[in-house]
């Protein structure tokens, strides 16, 4: 890109890459929500148990020597029926599986820099960019276009990705994350921010 504006894009062109982000990310809300939900159901029959420990151990503690209070072994007993060791196993694998999709997602589908929020505050630049050549890639997306420099960029829409030729110019949107993404120029709106970039 020559020519960089630290300006919001059109609002129409916002809308898109906003919608865009939003329905690439839904699927592993999804799957997050439904982890975090097993997590819990898979938790539930230890909850009433926890509960009977922590009152036998405040019991115990007024005691002068230590106490294994009766509920403690009652609990242990149902612990072993109600919670075996292949579902703990499995309760751990969940744990895993939710703290990895949440670490790998942090940044870029969610939190603070990911792309959501850096569109919705305006951390981006834009600008024009000549397509240098497409990627071979169309059955499902994402759909990426390259510039001169070799530099990825996703397209949010297909119809642009298909239309726009070789040679072709599109605007560039450079998150503050480093994730870059294009769509159609607007050839209007890249006029009005030069002359504003110009003045001021």
């Amino acid at each position: 890109m020559n020519d960089t504006f630290r300006l919001r894009l059109p609002e129409e062109q916002e809308e898109k890459l906003i919608r865009y982000i939003k329905d690439r990310r839904f699927p592993q809300l999804v799957l997050l929500g439904t982890l975090v939900f097993l997590l819990i159901l898979f938790f539930a029959p230890m909850a009433g148990d926890v509960m009977i420990i922590l009152y036998s151990v405040k019991r115990a503690d007024s005691a002068s020597l230590p106490v294994i209070a009766p509920e403690m072994l009652t609990m242990a007993r149902r612990y072993h029926r109600s919670f075996p060791g292949e579902m703990l196993l499995m309760w751990l694998a969940i744990l895993v599986a939710v703290i990895v999709i949440y670490v790998r997602g942090l940044g870029t589908r969610y939190g603070p820099r990911s792309d959501l929020a850096c569109v919705k505050k305006g951390l981006y630049v834009y600008g024009p960019v000549t397509v240098a050549r497409k990627s071979t890639r169309t059955e499902k997306p994402p759909f990426y276009l390259y510039d001169d420099d070799g530099n990825a960029h996703t397209c949010p829409v297909f119809l642009d990705f298909r239309n726009v030729p070789i040679g072709g110019t599109m605007t560039a949107i450079v998150l503050d994350n480093g994730r870059r993404y294009c769509l159609v120029e607007d050839a209007k709106a890249q006029k009005e921010a030069q002359e504003e970039a110009q003045d001021g």
